[in-house]
């Protein structure tokens, strides 16, 4: 159950990085896709010539049926995705961080072979600075102010960034504390 709470708070933690990573370059990405040589570019030219509409008459008893179905089934979506992103995102996340602490043992041991306690810690060790250095480079980027005529205020974009940065980071910390209180392996813990 415990390793559950944790797995729980690492996926939420990843939620998090993902909304302040999106938020971080949309912010950064503004200046850029909002100029006219990217608008030219990928933007489809305007056309001039009528559209025709397309209108389906559909009987009343018929619609309000389809109309139930879909909305059960949207439900039955969003209760799915609930349940399984989080779940996806910290185990593919884990997978990752993991993949990366395993590649990088062997540079910082300089190919010298070492005990699996001391591997073990290392892989921990690399994998929480990952964690935290993931969530702290967003932040950082925020400093960069942006030159795009937005309706947001550059003070609103920081502050909106250090309020996704302090959840990630609150996220990551609480779950690193649980791990050492509990005695969690933390390669057990997304």
């Amino acid at each position: 159950m415990r390793q559950r709470i944790v797995n729980t708070i690492g996926a939420f933690g990843y939620l998090s990085l993902i909304l302040q990573w999106t938020w971080s370059l949309v912010t950064l990405g503004a200046p850029l896709v909002t100029s006219q040589s990217f608008q030219s570019m990928f933007l489809p030219h305007q056309s001039n010539a009528p559209v025709d509409r397309l209108a389906i008459n559909v009987p009343e008893p018929l619609g309000v049926v389809f109309s139930i179905v879909a909305v059960i089934f949207a439900v039955g979506i969003t209760i799915y995705a609930i349940y399984a992103v989080p779940r996806g995102i910290g185990r593919s996340a884990h997978k990752a961080t993991q993949t990366s602490a395993a590649m990088i043992i062997p540079h910082i041991t300089h190919h010298r072979r070492i005990s699996k306690k001391r591997q073990k810690r290392l892989v921990e060790r690399i994998t929480w600075t990952m964690k935290f250095t993931v969530a702290l480079v967003p932040l950082a980027l925020l400093v960069i102010p942006t030159t795009a005529n937005l309706a947001l205020n550059h003070s609103v974009v920081a502050a909106v960034g250090i309020y996704l940065g302090i959840w990630s980071l609150g996220w990551f910390g609480s779950q690193y504390l649980l791990t050492r209180i509990w005695n969690i392996d933390a390669r057990d813990a997304w």
